[in-house]
């Protein structure tokens, strides 16, 4: 049963990630404002990764029984190997040191936790493009952890397209 609740962390960590990058990209493109439901998912996602980076100047510390404790633990070293995989891109947009990656992380999850996304991101200076894809590959990377391959997947079935529960469905039922 344990393994399976594990399994349930992780796909609602992906999904929910998944569905921040989807409204970053929309922000980004300044098409829309998130929804409800992508205001939530924003945040979410903010308050989960400061709580996942170990080098968030945000993070407060935490008690054992902290609201993300446990998911935060299993998802750290996807977050880092995620990072690693994400250097050339990182490095292409201009952020080279430790400095430069510290300042991208803390204007995200300022970002991320902001009630005005339009606003902050013009004064944040922050790279919505960039974002939505560190956001992206720590999503796809913890379905692959979830599906057993250790390898290189494909991404054309789930990223394609924007988050959508009939695709979640789809991959659920393949994936057995």
């Amino acid at each position: 049963m344990e393994n399976l609740v594990q399994a349930a962390e992780l796909l609602e960590t992906s999904s929910k990630l998944r569905l921040a990058a989807y409204w970053i990209n929309e922000v980004g493109k300044g098409s829309v404002t998130p929804d409800d439901a992508g205001k939530e998912a924003l945040n979410w996602a903010g308050r989960f990764l400061t709580e996942v980076d170990w080098t968030s100047p945000a993070r407060k510390p935490v008690s054992p029984c902290g609201e993300f404790a446990v998911q935060a633990t299993s998802v750290r070293p996807i977050f880092y190997s995620s990072l690693i995989k994400f250097g050339q891109e990182l490095n292409e947009a201009g952020i080279s040191n430790s400095k430069e990656l510290t300042s991208f992380f803390r204007n995200l999850y300022i970002f991320l936790q902001s009630a005005s996304f339009d606003e902050k991101s013009k004064s944040l200076n922050l790279n919505l493009k960039l974002s939505s894809e560190f956001l992206e590959e720590i999503s796809h990377s913890l379905l692959v952890q979830l599906n057993g391959n250790s390898g290189a997947a494909s991404r054309n079935s789930l990223w394609d397209e924007p988050f959508l529960p009939k695709q979640m469905s789809a991959f659920a039922a393949t994936s057995h």
